[in-house]
């Protein structure tokens, strides 16, 4: 198996108070509406949402992403991470802090991501480049779909 890994680290504000855009980022509903590319999802009642995700032609191989993550709020910052001990081979872990400003919320996000596939060992080392890249756009994708769905 080969790990492919990426990480974003973004400051934005928001022009809403922070109890509002914390809750909404907080949101299991939100999250899982936001994530790209869902077959299906549950979430539970004590944080956790299982992913299942649509199959993936990534040119030299076929990827089917599973992970559970738990999420939980502590005072002004949401964290998440991937639960080892559920079937996995995808996953993610960050946190996010939520200040108020003048403007509104000034929201601090940091979010890794992961997955891991088998791959031609002699391409996995060429295709890095390609699968950062696409996992980071997809972390950017998720977070302007959810800063859309705060309106």
């Amino acid at each position: 198996m080969t790990r492919y890994d990426a990480e974003v680290r973004t400051t934005f504000t928001l022009p809403h108070p922070p109890e509002t855009v914390l809750a909404h980022f907080a949101s299991l509903e939100v999250i899982a509406a936001a994530t790209a590319d869902v077959e299906r999802y549950q979430a539970h009642e004590d944080g956790r949402l299982a992913f299942d995700f649509k199959e993936q032609n990534l040119g030299v191989a076929k990827f089917k992403g599973q992970y559970t993550a738990r999420y939980a709020v502590e005072g002004d910052t949401l964290t998440w991470s991937t639960l080892t001990e559920e079937p996995h081979n995808s996953g993610t872990e960050g946190e996010a802090t939520f200040k108020a400003v003048a403007e509104g919320t000034e929201v601090s996000y940091r979010e890794a991501v992961f997955f891991e596939v088998e791959v031609p060992a002699m391409v996995a080392g060429m295709l890095k480049p390609a699968m950062v890249k696409g996992l980071e756009s997809t972390v950017n994708t998720y977070l302007k779909k959810v800063k859309g769905a705060l309106g």
